[in-house]
């Protein structure tokens, strides 16, 4: 399974066209963690499972979403405002426990963070597809779900060139 999760474009249209363009074809899912800027009907949205961040204003984007995947994983998407990401992850991490997630995702800071925290939950903030705080790069990330692992890829928006790589094994 391919899944495309994007954040923080701030009304940036070309940046998620181009993301669409290139994983049309192949991707199961796309992602977006919120601060889109965006009506939520969008035709541009129309793709993405969305969620709502602090900067936008439309009432119809849900503060946080649970997607069930085939298998046993379940992904909780939240922008990370209201989990007071910029200052830890635990609030998240904690969330996403609760609804029995394997896989939590936010936005929110603008900065690149991927990793598995001790109890095997493992957290994925793509950056920012516009403003970017700890890479130069304008970035979104892949998630591909294996039969023995998951791979985040984290990529630069206007190339696709792979800037970061990280592989869990499943059950770890």
């Amino acid at each position: 399974m391919e899944i495309i999760i994007a954040s923080d474009n701030h009304y940036n249209q070309k940046v998620l066209e181009l993301i669409h363009g290139r994983h049309h074809q192949d991707a199961d899912l796309f992602l977006h963690l919120g601060d889109s800027q965006l009506p939520y009907d969008s035709p541009l949205m129309k793709d993405f499972i969305k969620v709502a961040g602090n900067c936008d204003y439309d009432r119809n984007y849900p503060s946080h979403q649970v997607q069930d995947l085939p298998g046993l994983d379940k992904i909780f998407m939240a922008h990370g405002h209201e989990h007071g990401v910029k200052e830890t992850t635990k609030r998240l991490e904690a969330a996403a426990k609760d609804v029995g997630a394997t896989i939590a995702c936010y936005g929110h800071s603008h900065c690149v963070d991927v990793y598995r925290e001790d109890g095997g939950l493992i957290v994925i903030n793509p950056g920012s597809t516009f403003l970017p705080r700890n890479t130069r790069e304008r970035t979104y990330a892949t998630l591909t779900i294996g039969p023995d692992d998951y791979q985040v890829k984290v990529l630069q928006v206007e190339t696709g060139k792979v800037l970061l790589q990280k592989t869990f094994e499943k059950g770890a």
